[in-house]
């Protein structure tokens, strides 16, 4: 019997998922306000991020 994702609400939830849930949602809303503050860093992080993954592919060859 398929029974549909939202039906159950937060009672089909156990107590570790929820305070799991909770923390992810804090964590990215931080990042979200931390992006709007400081956008250089962002992209910074990112161009990095793709600096450290092309490193990796050519050295990975």
């Amino acid at each position: 019997m398929l029974v549909a994702l939202g039906s159950g609400g937060s009672s089909s939830l156990d107590g570790a998922t929820s305070v799991m849930l909770r923390r992810s949602r804090v964590f990215l809303r931080q990042v979200v306000n931390l992006m709007a503050r400081r956008p250089d860093l962002f992209c910074g992080a990112i161009v990095l991020s793709c600096l450290l993954v092309l490193a990796v592919k050519l050295a990975c060859r």
